[in-house]
C-alpha cells in the first residue's frame, strides 16, 4: 500500500496540467489581478484573471475585469467577448451592459474604419486578395452576413483559401442559407485536406440539412476518426441518425414582448421611453419599445437611429430584423421621393439653394458623401466667396467626412478670410487640425477662443484634450476630460477621448522604450559598437517579445563588440523557431569571427552545397579555408567568385583577397594543413561508498582534425582503486588505460567514434597473498564505439559499446583482483515532448565473463518523466529496474535480481550569467521489495567561457538499499572541454 500511496502521488504531480486552486485561493488571483490593474499592468492582470476565471468560471466579477484589461490594451475583440460572456451571467448587470455597449460600439468603428482602409488598398491595386479577406472578416464581425459573403465571394476568385478560411466562409453561408452554395465548397475542399476533421463534420452538417443524411453521417464518422471527442461532430451524428437529440431553447425575445405589454399612452409615450433610456442606457427592451413608438409616429430618423444602436447585439435575430426592414424600407422610400422632389426641382433651377442643401443632407444621411459633395459643388460653381456661407460651410463638412481634408481645409479658410471671427468656423477647423495633426498652433489657438466664449462646449474640450494627448502632455489632456466627464459624465466623445488617453498611456512604455532603440541605432552607426550595445541591453531588459528584425540587429552589435557567444546565441535561437538561410550565413560569420573556425568550416561547406549562387557563403568559406593555411583551396573559389561576377566593388575585394595569399602554394595533401583543429577533453571522477570502497579515475583525450568531417585522436587514463573484501582483506590496485580514436561527422546531428587500446595491472597490494587470481602486469585489449543523433536542445538518442575490465563498469573491491571481463551495451535517450514535459532515461546491458561458474548477464533501465513548474523548475516521477541472471555472485559485485525503485525527482536550474548556469537536485523514492526509502541529491554546474572551452562538474550523495542493509555513495567529476584552434 506505500507503494501505492506514492506511485499514485507521483502520476498524479507530472500527469496533471490543470491547476485545482481552491476557494480562497481563487480570491487571491482576484485582488492580485486589482493592484496590477491600479498600476497599469494590464498584461500581468490578465494571466492573474485567467486563473480566476478558471477557478470560478461562474462569476461575473472575472469577465468583466478581463474585458476591462483588454479594452485597456486596445485588445477590443476579446473585451467584447469577455463582456458578453459576463452578460450571459449577469443580463441585468447595468454596469456589465454599459461596458459591453461602449467595447462594441469601439470595436465597430475600428472593424468600420479596417473596411474604409482596405477598400482603399483596393482601389490603389485591385489584385491583391487579402484585402477582400479581411473585408470580409470584418463585416463578419460586425454581424452584416451578406456583405462577408460577397467579400468572401470576391476573395475566393483571387486566392485558394485555408481550411480555417473555409470554416469562416460556411458559418457565412449557414447564416445566410446557402446550404447548397456551402455544400459544394466543402466537398471540394475534404478532398483537399481529407484530414481536416472540422471540414468533414462541417460538410456533414450541410449535407444533413440538404436531406443527405446517408453521405452526412458518413462525413461525421470521417470527422470522429480523426478526432474521436470531437463534440460538434458527435452531436451532428446523433441528429444523422435521428436519435434523441436533447437540446435547450431559450426565447431571447420574451423581454421585448413583456415590454410592450405597458399600458400606452401615445400622447407621453415617447418621451418616457427616452427618459427611461436616459437613465438607463443599456435597457435594450426600452429601445424596442421606442423604436416601435417612433415607427408609429412617422419619425422613421430617429428610430433609425435607434436600430444603429440595437445592431451591435441583435443584427441578424427575427423581431430586429422585422423592425428594421420595416424601419429602412420606410427611410429608403422618404429618401427616394424627396430626391425625386429635390432632383426635378434642381433640373428647372440649378440655383435652388434649399433644394440643393436638402438633397445633399440626404445623400449625406446615406453616407453618400460623393454625391454630397458633387450636388453642393455644382451649386457653389460660379457663386462669389461672399455668399451662401452656410452651404460653403456643409460642403467643408462633407469633404472632411469623406477624407477630403485638403479640400475642407481650402474652404474653411476661405469663410475664415471673410469672417475671422466665427467661432464655429474656428471650431471646425480646428477640429480638422487635430484630425489631420497639422496646425497644432492654430487648433490651440481656435480651441481657446472658443472656450473662452463658451468653457463648457464640448467639442472644444474634446478637441483640445485630443490635441494634449498628442503633444504628450498628459496632465493637461487629464484636466481637460475631467472638465467634460463633469458637463457631461455620459458622452460618448467624452468616452472616446478617454479611450485615447487610456490606450496612449498603455503605449507610452512602448515609445520610450523605442527611443532608447533609435539611441542604439544611431549610436552603432556612430562607430560606436560597446556604447550601443549597452543601450541596446537596456532595451531588450524592457520587452517581452523583440521581433526577428530587433534581434538580428542585437546579435549584430553583440559581433561589432565581439560578444560573440551571446550572438551565437541570439542566431541558434532564431533558426530553432525557423530556418533562415540568411541567418545561418549571419551564426556562421560569427563562428568564423569568434575563432572557432571548425564550426564556421563545417556550416559554410553545408551553406555553399545549398545554395550555390551564394556569393557570401562562398566567400567566407575561402576565408575559412585560409584560416586553416589551406590557400590553394580559398584560392580556388575567389577566382572562381571573380570569374562569375560583374560587381565592381566584388571584383576589387576579391582581387585583394587574391593578392594576400601566400606565394608557392599551399599543398593540397590533407598533411598539409594537419591538425584542421585541435581538442583537448581532460577528466577527473571520484566515486565512494559505505563499503569501503574508493574510486578515482583521470583520464585525457586529445583529437586532431583531419577534415571538418573526419578526426583521430589518442588517450590515456589512470585509475586507482581501494576497498577491502572478505578472504581478501585490503586492496589497492592501479588501472591504466590507453586507446587510440577514430572520430566521424558524417552527417548533420550525427558522431561515431571508435576506440581501441589496451589496460594494463599494476601495483596490487592486498593482505591475501596466494589467495588471489591475479597477474600482476597482464595487458588486456578494451574498445569502445559509440553513435550519437542530437538536435539542438529537443532530443537526444546515443548507443554505445564498451568491453574492459568488469571492475571499471560495476565498481566493486572484489573484482579488482579476479580480472573479470564486462561487455557493455548502453543506450541513453532524452527527447523534449513540448517546451513543459521532457523524457528521458536509459537501458544497458552487461554481461560478465571469467567467473568458473560461468557467464552472468543482467540488464538497468531507467525511465523519467518530467514537467516543466516554472522557468527553473522541473519535477517528475522515474523508474529503475535491475535483473541479473545471477543475484550477488559470491560476494563479488552486487548483482540484484528483479530490483524495483519508483521515486520523484525534481531539479532547479539556477543561471548566473551567459557564462555559469548550476543546476540543483533531488530524487526521493520507494523500494517495494524491501520496503525501504531511497534518495538522492546533486548539484551539476557548467562554465562556459566561450564556445571553445567549456568546463562541467558534478556532485552527487545518495542513499539506497542492498541485501539486507543500507547503501550510501557519493560521486564526482570534474570536465573541461578545449578547442584550441
Amino acid at each position: 500500500m506505500a507503494f501505492l500511496r506514492v506511485f499514485v502521488a507521483a502520476l498524479c504531480i507530472i500527469l496533471s496540467s490543470v491547476q485545482l486552486f481552491p476557494q480562497g485561493g481563487a480570491e487571491v488571483f482576484k485582488s492580485e489581478a486589482q493592484a496590477m490593474m491600479q498600476r497599469g499592468k494590464y498584461g500581468e492582470a490578465i494571466d492573474l484573471l485567467n486563473k480566476f476565471i478558471a477557478a470560478r468560471p461562474q462569476l461575473v466579477d472575472g469577465y468583466t475585469m478581463r474585458g476591462l484589461c483588454y479594452e485597456k490594451r486596445g485588445q477590443l475583440e476579446s473585451a467584447v467577448f469577455d463582456f458578453r460572456s459576463a452578460r450571459k451571467l449577469a443580463p441585468s448587470n447595468a454596469d456589465v451592459n454599459k461596458n459591453l455597449d461602449r467595447a462594441t460600439k469601439a470595436w465597430y468603428s475600428k472593424l468600420n474604419d479596417k473596411i474604409n482602409g482596405h477598400k482603399r488598398e483596393i482601389a490603389i491595386n485591385p489584385n491583391i486578395p487579402i484585402n477582400y479577406l479581411e473585408i470580409g472578416k470584418c463585416y463578419k464581425n460586425l454581424g452584416e452576413w451578406t456583405k462577408a459573403e460577397d467579400w468572401y465571394d470576391d476573395y475566393l476568385k483571387r486566392e485558394e483559401a485555408s481550411a480555417d478560411e473555409v470554416i469562416r466562409y460556411t458559418e457565412i453561408l449557414a447564416r445566410n442559407n446557402h446550404i447548397e452554395k456551402g455544400e459544394k465548397i466543402l466537398k471540394r475542399y475534404v478532398e483537399k485536406y481529407p484530414r481536416d476533421h472540422r471540414l468533414w463534420s462541417r460538410y456533414g452538417y450541410f449535407t444533413m440539412w440538404l436531406g443527405k443524411k446517408k453521405i452526412a453521417i458518413e462525413a461525421f464518422n470521417e470527422a470522429l476518426k480523426f478526432r474521436p471527442y470531437f463534440k460538434e461532430a458527435q452531436d451532428g451524428l446523433i441528429q444523422a441518425q435521428d436519435r434523441p437529440y436533447i437540446y435547450t431553447y431559450y426565447d431571447t425575445t420574451a423581454k421585448s414582448r413583456e415590454g410592450i405589454k405597458e399600458k400606452q399612452q401615445p400622447e407621453y409615450i415617447i418621451d418616457k421611453y427616452y427618459r427611461m433610456l436616459k437613465q438607463n442606457a443599456a435597457d435594450t427592451t426600452t429601445r424596442f419599445a421606442l423604436v416601435e413608438e417612433l415607427i408609429k409616429a412617422n419619425r422613421t430618423e430617429e428610430a433609425y437611429e435607434q436600430l444603429q444602436i440595437l445592431s451591435n447585439d441583435f443584427s441578424g435575430q427575427p423581431k430586429f430584423t422585422e423592425l428594421w426592414d420595416t424601419v429602412t424600407a420606410r427611410r429608403d422610400k422618404f429618401f427616394e421621393v424627396k430626391t425625386a422632389e429635390y432632383q426635378q426641382r434642381l433640373d428647372k433651377n440649378p440655383n435652388d439653394k434649399e433644394a440643393a442643401v436638402h438633397m445633399a443632407e440626404i445623400l449625406g444621411r446615406q453616407l453618400n458623401y460623393d454625391g454630397a459633395l458633387e450636388i453642393l459643388k455644382k451649386y457653389l460653381a460660379g457663386k462669389p466667396e461672399s455668399e451662401d456661407h452656410d452651404v460653403r460651410f456643409l460642403y467643408a463638412k462633407y469633404a472632411a467626412w469623406n477624407y477630403q481634408f485638403e479640400t475642407a481645409i481650402e474652404q474653411m479658410n476661405i469663410l475664415l478670410a471673410k469672417e475671422p471671427n466665427n467661432l464655429d468656423y474656428q471650431l471646425f477647423r480646428a477640429q480638422v487640425a487635430v484630425w489631420t495633426t497639422t496646425d497644432k498652433d492654430l487648433a490651440h489657438q481656435y480651441l481657446d477662443n472658443v472656450l473662452a466664449s463658451d468653457p463648457k462646449n464640448l467639442q472644444a474640450i474634446v478637441g483640445k484634450a485630443t490635441l494634449f494627448i498628442r503633444e504628450r502632455n498628459f496632465d493637461g489632456a487629464k484636466e481637460k476630460i475631467e472638465e467634460g466627464n463633469k458637463i457631461s459624465p455620459n458622452s460618448k466623445e467624452i468616452e472616446s477621448v478617454q479611450n485615447f488617453y487610456d490606450v496612449t498611456m498603455a503605449l507610452e512604455e512602448d515609445r520610450k522604450n523605442f527611443e532608447i532603440l533609435v539611441d542604439a541605432r544611431e549610436t552603432a552607426v556612430a562607430g560606436d559598437c560597446p556604447g550601443s550595445l549597452v543601450k541596446y541591453d537596456d532595451y531588450f531588459s524592457k520587452i517581452k517579445a523583440p521581433s526577428k528584425i530587433e534581434l538580428l540587429e542585437y546579435a549584430d552589435i553583440n559581433s561589432c563588440a565581439k560578444n560573440f557567444s551571446k550572438a551565437l546565441e541570439i542566431y541558434d535561437k532564431l533558426l530553432a523557431e525557423e530556418y533562415d538561410y540568411d541567418v545561418a550565413v549571419l551564426k556562421a560569420k560569427a563562428s568564423l569571427w569568434s575563432g572557432d573556425s571548425v564550426a564556421a568550416l563545417a556550416q559554410f561547406q553545408k551553406l555553399a552545397k545549398e545554395d550555390t549562387t551564394s556569393f557570401d557563403a562562398k566567400f567566407y568559406l575561402a576565408e575559412t579555408y585560409e584560416s586553416f593555411k589551406n590557400y590553394d583551396s580559398a584560392k580556388a573559389i575567389y577566382e572562381a567568385l571573380l570569374s562569375s561576377t560583374q560587381d565592381t566593388n566584388k571584383i576589387s575585394l576579391l582581387t585583394k583577397r587574391i593578392g594576400w595569399i601566400p606565394t608557392g602554394g599551399s599543398g593540397t595533401s590533407i598533411f598539409s594543413n594537419f591538425p584542421l583543429f585541435t581538442r583537448l577533453a581532460p577528466t577527473v571522477s571520484y566515486y565512494a561508498d559505505n563499503m569501503d570502497l574508493s574510486y578515482v579515475s583521470a583520464n585525457g583525450l586529445i583529437e586532431l582534425g583531419l577534415t571538418s568531417y573526419l578526426s583521430v585522436g589518442a588517450s590515456f587514463g589512470r585509475v586507482f582503486l581501494s576497498g577491502s573484501a572478505a578472504k581478501i582483506g585490503i586492496i589497492n590496485t592501479y588501472f591504466t588505460t590507453s586507446k587510440v580514436h577514430l572520430m566521424l561527422y558524417p552527417l548533420k546531428n550525427f558522431f561515431f567514434s571508435i576506440g581501441l587500446g589496451n589496460l594494463a595491472y599494476s601495483n596490487v597490494n592486498t593482505d591475501a597473498g596466494d589467495l588471489l587470481k591475479y597477474q600482476s602486469g597482464l595487458r588486456r585489449g578494451i574498445y569502445d564505439w559509440v553513435l550519437k543523433y542530437e538536435k539542438a536542445k529537443n532530443i537526444s538518442l546515443s548507443l554505445r559499446n564498451e568491453k574492459t575490465d568488469a571492475v571499471l563498469l560495476l565498481y566493486s573491491a572484489p573484482l579488482a583482483s579476479l580480472q573479470y571481463t564486462s561487455t557493455m551495451y548502453k543506450f541513453e535517450w532524452y527527447y523534449y515532448l513540448s517546451s513543459l514535459v521532457k523524457f528521458d532515461g536509459h537501458f544497458s546491458y552487461i554481461k560478465v565473463e571469467g567467473d568458473e561458474n560461468g557467464t552472468n548477464a543482467g540488464n538497468d533501465v531507467q525511465l523519467r518523466i518530467g514537467k516543466k513548474f516554472t522557468e527553473n523548475i522541473t519535477a517528475g516521477y522515474e523508474y529503475l529496474y535491475t535483473n541479473y541472471a545471477s543475484d550477488y555472485v559470491l560476494g563479488k559485485y552486487y548483482a540484484p535480481k528483479r530490483f524495483v525503485a519508483h521515486s520523484i525527482w525534481g531539479e532547479y536550474e539556477y543561471v548566473v550569467d551567459e557564462t555559469l548556469k548550476l543546476t540543483g537536485g533531488g530524487k526521493y523514492g520507494y523500494v517495494p521489495s524491501s520496503d525501504v526509502m531511497i534518495r538522492e541529491i546533486s548539484v551539476r554546474g557548467e562554465y562556459k567561457l566561450s564556445t571553445t572551452f567549456v568546463a562541467s562538474g558534478l556532485v552527487s550523495l545518495g542513499e539506497s538499499f542492498r541485501d539486507t542493509q543500507s547503501y550510501s555513495y557519493m560521486s564526482a567529476y570534474f570536465s573541461v572541454y578545449w578547442s584550441i584552434f
